[in-house]
């Protein structure tokens, strides 16, 4: 953002790659290969298919190749705001090896609590941020050539949309949980809480994880 003067009003549009679009290549490139890894998990294993979850990472993969072949010049500024939106999946990613390298259930929780809070806290508001940049900058992307502007358009609007859906499922999960929680504490009954919000399940040997991973967290069915 700094480097590159994306701050610039002269930039907020139009701008030559720099710094950004080398981070963007090697993002772009972890979501290829990230993807491929859904697939092989859905086709070979007995995960079923989420669809919302190859959309998700679809949106990441083609963007540059939609907004930005074969003139990388178009929209760098707002293209830090998917970046930021990163941030909650560190410490996903860090619940995850806490939990399997037996890290105190303590630091669990705190990991949990901290990917709420960043979910919520920066990934929402930075997704919100490409709407609001759309929006506010439209005549000026109106104005780009027409393949730029409708794909940019269908990409923030599309991503907008996955995110509510996901922030809604999620609210509900949390909800749901915390509900099972305290009937549980009610009726005295001891709460597994590996890893997280979770109370026992007799569906799955009391081991109801709710942290486990992105698709869990925030796709899993509700166990309503």
């Amino acid at each position: 953002f700094f480097v590159d003067e994306l701050y610039l009003p002269e930039n907020y549009i139009i701008s030559q790659p720099g710094l950004i679009s080398i981070i963007w290549m090697l993002w772009t490139s972890y979501m290829l290969t990230d993807l491929v890894a859904h697939i092989l998990c859905f086709t070979f294993k007995p995960i079923p298919w989420r669809f919302d979850v190859i959309a998700h990472h679809m949106f990441a993969y083609t963007t540059l190749y939609f907004l930005n072949y074969p003139d990388p010049i178009y929209g760098w500024l707002i293209l830090c705001s998917p970046l930021v939106t990163e941030f909650s999946t560190v410490f996903m990613n860090f619940r995850w090896f806490a939990k399997h390298w037996g890290y105190p259930r303590s630091v669990q929780h705190r990991l949990n609590s901290m990917f709420v809070i960043t979910w919520y806290g920066v990934r929402l508001p930075a997704i919100l941020a490409l709407l609001i940049y759309l929006i506010w900058n439209w005549d000026a992307i109106y104005a780009l050539p027409r393949r730029v502007a409708i794909a940019g358009t269908v990409l923030i609007i599309c991503i907008n949309l996955l995110h509510v859906i996901w922030g809604v499922l999620f609210t509900r999960k949390i909800i749901h949980n915390k509900k099972r929680m305290h009937r549980s504490s009610d009726k005295s009954v001891p709460l597994n809480l590996e890893p997280g919000l979770g109370a026992p399940d007799s569906g799955n040997n009391g081991n109801h994880n709710l942290f486990e991973t992105e698709t869990d967290q925030l796709l899993s069915k509700l166990e309503v």
